[in-house]
């Protein structure tokens, strides 16, 4: 893979409260946004990274995944609402 061919991808994993607080395995929510530049991923993972909840995860990582055509500021609001359901 080369450089030019690097996308950026965030991956974002949720643990739902509910059955986080019975003590029960679960099957968890993952949420994967990819971008072209690491600027756009990055800047989507660290606001991210204030605002989550001690038990979720986020994770940046290369990939080769296409581009998943959204921009940080979309992305940043649409991670807020769906953390916000859980």
């Amino acid at each position: 893979m080369t450089h030019s061919e690097r996308r950026y991808a965030v991956r974002y994993i949720r643990h739902p409260r509910v059955q986080r607080a019975w003590g029960r395995k679960t099957k968890v929510h993952i949420f994967c946004l990819v971008f072209d530049t690491p600027e756009e991923a990055r800047a989507v993972y660290n606001a991210k990274r204030r605002g989550k909840h001690r038990l979720d995860s986020i994770f940046f990582k290369y990939t080769k995944e296409p581009a998943s055509g959204i921009s940080v500021e979309d992305a940043s609001k649409g991670l807020w609402r769906w953390n916000r359901e859980k």
